[in-house]
């Protein structure tokens, strides 16, 4: 708050009460008139020193609300989301948080098994790394919030193999 402003404005009413103090010592009209006009004018002073003091108040609220969602935010996700992921290795130096296996979560259904992208958990974000396809040594995964891709080094492509061929007949007695 603007402390300033304050005293400005106990000093501005403080000389207003100190003018009435002297109406009673006026004795001609000219005297009431100046006095009027001079009271008026602090008052005037001491009314927009007052606006300006409740526009401080209610910045300070608006700040002071906004500080306790963003708290509120940083409890609910060390609360709710960072017990939920662990930490695990995909490959050497490759790093993401998997959905733990928690019995009792209290939800009718459990969330599918998903990877959680490290950089943007980090930052507080939940970014689901999706499976963008293979490539010669493992699994692409990538984040939608930071557009990085991830190498899963333990979800090989599909070997299809040699391909045999049989000499029986498929499809006997026709």
């Amino acid at each position: 708050m603007d402390f300033p402003l304050i005293l400005s404005a106990i000093n501005s009413a403080n000389a207003a009460f100190n003018m009435v103090k002297g109406f009673a010592s006026v004795s001609t009209e000219y005297a009431v008139k100046e006095k009027t006009i001079e009271l008026q004018s602090q008052l005037g002073t001491l009314l927009s020193q007052l606006v300006e003091i409740q526009l401080s108040m209610s910045n300070l609220a608006h700040e002071n609300a906004d500080i306790r969602n963003k708290i509120a935010a940083f409890v609910d996700w060390d609360r709710n989301v960072v017990p939920k992921y662990q930490l695990v290795n995909l490959a050497k130096g490759v790093f993401a948080y998997r959905l733990r296996n928690l019995p009792g979560d209290g939800e009718d259904e459990p969330e599918p098994e998903h990877h959680l992208c490290y950089g943007c958990f980090q930052n507080r974000r939940k970014a689901i790394l999706q499976f963008s396809g293979y490539n010669n040594v493992g699994a692409i995964l990538m984040c939608n919030e930071c557009g990085k891709p991830i190498i899963n080094h333990a979800d090989k492509p599909p070997s299809w193999g040699p391909v045999s061929v049989s000499r029986r007949d498929p499809f006997p007695g026709y």
